[in-house]
């Protein structure tokens, strides 16, 4: 069965509630842990907030975000204050104040403890930064094909599928495709379609081992390469890249100049990415993942707002052709397309 027909019966929304629901809970108990809304109940700003804390400017200010995401906080322009739900239960002021008891809630949660928003040893977080590439083993790559099969793949390739672009391609690039399953579904979708997987070695393994489960070896191949340091190919028609590019404009824009020079001329870059709304507030998911790679050790990322990342686009060479919003409650994806002039 094509993989786009494997479409779950019901959403994934209980699963990754429950999944998330200790990461949350950290969430909360670090903003009690700091008494930060006894220090928002007149609005500040981040700096301000992260000199009061004693903490990393730069983490304080995506927590902020991530409280703000959650509803805790609101933003004006670059000052954060308390909503009421925070005013009426996180202030130790208030009646209703609730601290005492998630700390005692949090007790009960083995390994659930505040995260450290201070920087010490010029660190922060959990330790050096990392590169992102030092978390693509096969147990990451598999993971990534379980988060896709939840219906951010099937919604994207059906989408997808419908570009006159797509109808009249032949050659694909599934730039960073890990596991593989995007460009599988590409190419059964379109048999005239020949479809290259790119990425790291070891990573590409198991885009070899799911191509030769469903029968499709000559029509889809796994090549070794880092995006980074190596040539792409040339003569695509359509480059599509999911999730890879949440790095600074310096880092990526090397790249998506590789990318300009492997598409035919007319050729579209497909961008499937999550991205900050342009207040900077949200969505939730946005937020939290920003945070947790900051907390990681991971601080050289960045997540665009989605005006930011198509002027770096039209800044690469690209003109601006459309977008799709293909979010699931769990994934707030959208696609961005390029044209190649």
């Amino acid at each position: 069965m094509p993989i786009v027909d494997l479409v779950p019966d019901v959403g994934s929304d209980l699963i990754d509630q429950m999944a998330r629901g200790h990461e949350l809970t950290q969430i909360l108990l670090t903003g009690v842990h700091y008494e930060l809304f006894d220090k928002t109940i007149n609005p500040a700003t981040a700096p301000e907030l992260a000199q009061t804390l004693g903490a990393d400017g730069a983490l304080t200010e995506k927590f902020l975000l991530v409280l703000t995401a959650l509803r805790l906080l609101d933003k004006n322009g670059e000052h954060f204050c308390n909503t009421k739900d925070a005013e009426l239960f996180l202030t130790r002021k208030s009646p209703f104040y609730q601290g005492n008891l998630i700390r005692l809630v949090a007790q009960g949660k083995p390994g659930c403890v505040h995260i450290d928003l201070q920087q010490r040893d010029g660190q922060v977080g959990v330790g050096k930064e990392k590169p992102f590439e030092s978390a693509f083993n096969r147990e990451f790559v598999l993971a990534m094909a379980e988060a896709a099969m939840r219906g951010t793949l099937q919604k994207s390739v059906r989408e997808i599928s419908l570009f006159p672009e797509f109808v009249g391609a032949q050659r694909l690039l599934d730039l960073g495709g890990g596991h593989g399953l995007y460009g599988i579904a590409f190419a059964q979708l379109n048999p005239r379609l020949k479809v290259t997987v790119f990425d790291l070695p070891g990573v590409v393994e198991v885009a070899r081992e799911n191509i030769a489960a469903h029968g499709l070896e000559s029509q889809v191949r796994a090549v070794e390469g880092d995006f980074n340091k190596d040539v792409l190919g040339e003569n695509f028609d359509i480059v599509f890249a999911s999730d890879i590019f949440y790095r600074p404009a310096e880092a990526i824009a090397p790249v998506l100049k590789k990318v300009y020079a492997a598409l035919k001329p007319g050729g579209i870059v497909i961008l499937k990415h999550w991205f900050y709304n342009e207040e900077g507030t949200g969505p939730l998911e946005t937020a939290l993942f920003d945070f947790k790679l900051s907390i990681r050790g991971n601080l050289n990322h960045h997540i665009y707002k989605q005006k930011e990342f198509i002027s770096l686009l039209e800044a690469t060479g690209f003109e601006y052709a459309f977008e799709r919003d293909i979010s699931i409650s769990a994934k707030p994806s959208l696609l961005v397309v390029g044209r190649k002039a």
